[in-house]
């Protein structure tokens, strides 16, 4: 009989723990897009698992989307908000690669260029977004890294879909499979920001422009209970309407808001914080917009309890990315214009090794920094007998042909506009053409060519001209004035090491004239051709170009003044070495400084005079050996040897506003061992007000030398060319 009634309490335990679980809704969690907005899901999905509760299916939307994937892979809540506070977003939303990612060439003169366009067969191209969206995929591609080989959406810890709009159709599109840093890059690429992505042969764009908040679909996978999170703001009113931003948003939420409407019908719970003040890109509030969606969960709380789970839930291992592989193979996909051979090269990863996440990153920053593709991604699969490969996909750019626009004003050079056109792989894979001209009063050009090989040393050829009028000082005044021409072709090399040190060297003919139409000076008129050689070393690691706040560059230049002139006459070599060390420093947000040490010395017999060392003014293009020297006017010291160090320490009063002051002393003289022993100190000072205006720094100088009793100013607008 106890028997009996044992087996009948067991049968009814069991009876009724079956039907709790059959009677157990399914619930499922929507998140919506929103941009920054969306960073309030990761309180929402912290409280969640605070109360006990973990949703049996996850839609996304956008940023939604990236969220809600990384959930259901298996990170938690604050593992999201770990990684994503490790993103650079204002890297992310202006896809800024960092300056000593860019090739040698395209670092030192990239600033200088204001407008760029590309130009095919048709005429001129209209970008299709402001931003690629590299950045976004690069960081996607490493937050996913150890599911690259998980195709299968439903086969995550938590099964996980995600919308996207077709830009073809306009039709609403749900991924629940496929390669899914593309599939949430595509789903994230708002209109006009972010360029559109292919998949699966078809252009995409942002989901929310048709489902921003995706609650039908659970209803689709069968969910019982909707929790929908919900970042939107509604539509903007006028006053609010302010920016591009606000703009763009406004227009993106028109065709979403008669089914946002419809969908929030549908949901069981709505959790929508005031987040109105913030936009789609205010990731700096990230924290307080975190905060809003678990304060907004709380208030449901009571509501959420009742579809707790009875039970702890059970821990789960997230799959963070590998700081450290080792790679058996690389594999090159998509390189025709380009070789495989550059891609690899210029990757700097080798097979067979164990190679850090941040040296992959690197190598694909490299590659897209050369300009020679508009997206470059990565995978790690494994192979059935558990070997990784690592393949590399590149699109190559189609705008291999673009014209560029300058402009450049300083009291030196006076005005210029700089005309550019670029052109990559023409005639030979790897290459890219250069033609820069400068229409001014003192006239300038460049042409070079050069073949790209990544790590393997670059060569190619320049040629180039300068034109200027300058005087010739004594005691302060000038005496004569001439004008200056130089003429100049030179074949070189150069290898890029560790992305920062360039070291290099060639050979240059080079012809320079000096007429002087006043001739009251020492200086004679003069037309001879040279043959030099020349050895360089280039480091720089500055984060910016203007107003620096971290690295330092060195320059460093050996030329020998062949003992050819003219091809005739015989003359005694004659060798000059200049080495220049700049550092940065930040000593707060609005605080910085630059110093700067300048070490010029000539070797052998006295130079020509266009090879002495000169200095004077302010600027940071001049030609030869001419130097920069507050305190005394352009070109209005030369000699043999000199020895210079200077100090700017900024201010930034307000955004992008900037005040200076700036102090150098040095000397120069005959002799090396002249310069430590000089009686004759050379100094200037000066303060200098400073805007990072659209067209580049606008800058005024006030300057004076203890040696003399004039005050100077020197205004410059644009950064130099």
């Amino acid at each position: 009989m106890q028997m009996n009634k044992a087996k009948l309490l067991l049968f009814t335990l069991l009876f009724s723990t079956l039907s709790h679980a059959q009677e157990r809704p399914k619930v499922g969690l929507a998140l919506s897009g929103g941009g920054a907005k969306s960073m309030m899901h990761i309180g929402v999905i912290r409280e969640l698992e605070n109360q006990n509760i973990r949703p049996d299916y996850v839609t996304g939307t956008s940023m939604g989307a990236i969220i809600g994937a990384m959930y259901c892979m298996g990170f938690s809540a604050d593992d999201i908000e770990g990684l994503l506070n490790e993103v650079d977003w204002d890297a992310l939303l202006n896809n800024n690669i960092p300056r000593y990612r860019l090739s040698y060439l395209d670092r030192s003169s990239d600033d200088r260029y204001t407008l760029t366009l590309a130009i095919d067969s048709s005429g001129i191209k209209i970008p299709d977004a402001v931003n690629s969206g590299q950045y976004v995929l690069t960081t996607l591609s490493y937050l996913l890294q150890e599911v690259h080989d998980s195709t299968n959406f439903a086969k995550f810890n938590i099964p996980f879909s995600c919308i996207t709009t077709n830009l073809e159709t306009g039709e609403e599109v749900v991924f629940d499979s496929g390669d899914l840093a593309h599939v949430l890059r595509a789903s994230s690429a708002f209109p006009s920001i972010f360029s559109p992505f292919e998949l699966e042969g078809e252009l995409h764009v942002d989901g929310g422009i048709k489902n921003n908040l995706p609650i039908s679909l659970l209803r689709e996978k069968g969910m019982d209970i909707i929790i929908a999170s919900d970042a939107q703001s509604g539509l903007y009113t006028r006053d609010q309407l302010t920016n591009m931003v606000s703009i763009l948003e406004q227009v993106g939420s028109y065709p979403n808001m008669e089914n946002y409407r419809e969908q929030l019908k549908d949901a069981t719970v709505v959790i929508h914080p005031e987040l109105d003040e913030f936009s789609i890109v205010s990731y700096e509030f990230r924290d307080e917009i975190i905060r809003r969606g678990a304060e907004a969960t709380l208030e449901h709380s009571e509501e959420l309890s009742q579809w707790a789970a009875s039970e702890p839930l059970p821990e789960r291992t997230a799959p963070y990315p590998s700081r450290q592989l080792y790679v058996d193979t690389i594999i090159v996909h998509g390189a025709t214009l380009t070789s495989d051979r550059f891609v690899r090269s210029t990757l700097g990863i080798a097979p067979k090794d164990t190679t850090d996440s941040e040296d992959i990153i690197a190598g694909i920053e490299r590659l897209y920094g050369s300009r020679f593709y508009k997206q470059v991604d990565y995978r790690i699969h494994k192979t059935r007998n558990g070997e990784k490969e690592m393949h590399i996909f590149v699109v190559e750019s189609e705008d291999n042909t673009q014209a560029r626009l300058g402009i450049h004003y300083d009291d030196d050079y006076k005005m210029g506009v700089l005309l550019n056109v670029t052109v990559r792989n023409a005639l030979v894979k790897n290459s890219k053409f250069s033609l820069d001209f400068v229409l001014s009063e003192n006239p300038r050009g460049e042409l070079s060519y050069i073949f790209e090989r990544g790590f393997i040393p670059a060569f190619g050829f320049k040629s180039d001209f300068h034109q200027f009028n300058a005087n010739v000082y004594e005691n302060g005044s000038p005496i004569s004035e001439y004008t200056y021409t130089d003429f100049g072709t030179e074949i070189f090399l150069h290898s890029t090491l560790w992305d920062l040190y360039t070291i290099g060297g060639g050979v240059r003919f080079e012809n320079i004239d000096i007429s002087e139409p006043i001739l009251r000076s020492e200086i004679q008129e003069s037309n001879t051709t040279y043959l030099n050689y020349f050895g360089f070393i280039d480091f720089d690691s500055f984060d910016r170009t203007y107003k620096p706040t971290s690295g330092f560059q060195l320059n460093g230049e050996f030329k020998l003044i062949s003992e050819q002139i003219d091809f005739k006459t015989y003359a005694e070599p004659i060798s000059i070495l200049h080495i220049q060390y700049d550092q940065a420093f930040c000593f707060s947000d609005r605080v910085g400084a630059r110093t700067r040490i300048l070490g010029a010395t000539t070797i052998g017999p006295n130079a020509p005079y266009p090879y002495s060392i000169f200095l004077g003014s302010m600027g940071e293009n001049y030609t030869q050996h001419i130097f920069p020297f507050v305190g005394y006017r352009y070109m209005e010291l030369f000699g043999r040897n000199a020895l210079t160090f200077r100090a700017d320490v900024w201010y930034e009063a307000f955004p992008n506003h900037f005040f200076t002051a700036i102090a150098n002393v040095g000397t120069l003289e005959a002799t090396v061992d002249e310069l430590f022993n000089s009686s004759v100190i050379l100094d200037g000072y000066g303060i200098s007000y400073g805007y990072k205006s659209p067209l580049g720094p606008l800058e005024i100088t006030l300057s004076k030398s203890s040696n003399h009793s004039r005050i100077d100013t020197y205004v410059r607008l644009g950064f130099w060319f």
